[in-house]
């Protein structure tokens, strides 16, 4: 089981090899580097407040199923969401990621919530949603403004 918090204005980046001395020298797309969370939660989360030097880079996102956070449209009720990323008060980057195989019932991929991420050049194919309230097997952004750019989203589902 792997899940990460990240610190704000830290970046963490996939893709080495372990010889590179310098970031330009590695290649996500070659040297995969995998974060799992094995079915036991959102297997990246972005801290309220995060900026958007606190970046996440070059890895595949996988098994995740999110976890259980305020439904901003309903008070004092609650959804799981952000399978893959869970962002709530965040402004992080979010780039050259290949985010599949999450489950969620909101945001199987990406869940933003009152967040202002930066998404860039992934891959967001193969994770669903279901249930009640199932949205966003891919992405679900609630009263954010993400910015998303050479973002690949394909093959995701959503079932009621």
């Amino acid at each position: 089981m792997e899940r990460i918090t990240l610190k704000d204005s830290v970046g963490l980046y996939g893709g080495f090899i372990g010889t590179e001395t310098r970031l330009s020298q590695r290649n996500w797309k070659t040297n995969v580097t995998t974060i799992d969370a094995n079915g036991t939660g959102s297997v990246v989360t972005v801290p309220s407040g995060a900026t958007a030097a606190t970046i996440i880079d070059g890895f595949t996102i996988r098994n995740g199923t999110g976890v259980l956070y305020p439904d901003p449209a309903s008070p004092g009720y609650y959804q799981y969401g952000g399978g893959g990323i869970y962002c709530i008060n965040a402004s992080s980057t979010i780039r050259n990621n290949t985010i599949t195989a999450n489950a969620a019932p909101q945001g199987a991929g990406i869940l933003c919530v009152s967040a202002s991420p930066v998404i860039s050049s992934n891959t967001i194919t193969g994770n669903s949603s279901s249930g009640n309230y199932a949205q966003g097997g891919g992405i679900y952004c609630y009263s954010s403004s993400p910015t998303l750019s050479g973002t690949s989203v394909t093959k995701n589902s959503t079932t009621q």
